[in-house]
Formats: structure tokens, C-alpha cells, sequence
């Protein structure tokens, strides 16, 4: 049993070594894509959450003439500028 777990500890290191080998390796070229897709990620979270939150449908007629509704206002400028910068 011992000498199965040395094996496996072995395969271990030269798994952590190839990977650290592979990521050295593609670092400079994956990077740049993995920020601008976390980025995109982050702005449509964003804009689906303003879509998402109930407040924003709530109608305030306290400190206006007439309704004003946050999503009506929008007009779906949010989504529509989002999808136009994915293209």
C-alpha cells in the first residue's frame, strides 16, 4: 500500500509540475482573453441584474409629474449597448 501511495505522490508532483509547465507556457497568450471574457462576464451580470431586480418595475409617483419606471426608462439601452459591444 505504501508503495501505491509513493506512485501516486509522484504522479502528483509531475502532474503539478506539467501544469505549472503548460500555464508558464500559454499564460501570455490565454491571459489577455480570459480578462476580456471575465470582463464581458462582469457587464452582463451587471445589466442582467438591473433587468432582474424587482425595484427597478416599481412605479415611483412620489417624486414625479407622472410614472416613472426604472426598465421603461432604460428601454433596454442597457442590454442593447452591452450586445453591441460583444460584436
Amino acid at each position: 500500500m505504501s508503495q501505491n501511495v509513493a506512485d501516486a505522490s509522484e504522479d502528483f508532483k509531475w502532474l503539478i509540475e506539467r501544469m505549472q509547465e503548460l500555464e508558464n507556457r500559454t499564460q501570455y497568450k490565454i491571459l489577455p482573453e480570459i480578462d476580456k471574457g471575465y470582463e464581458q462576464n462582469m457587464q452582463l451580470r451587471e445589466a442582467i441584474a438591473f433587468y432582474a431586480d424587482s425595484k427597478n418595475y416599481e412605479v415611483n409617483v412620489v417624486d414625479q409629474w407622472g410614472p416613472e419606471i426604472k426598465v421603461m426608462m432604460d428601454g433596454g439601452a442597457k442590454a442593447a449597448e452591452l450586445l453591441e459591444g460583444l460584436k
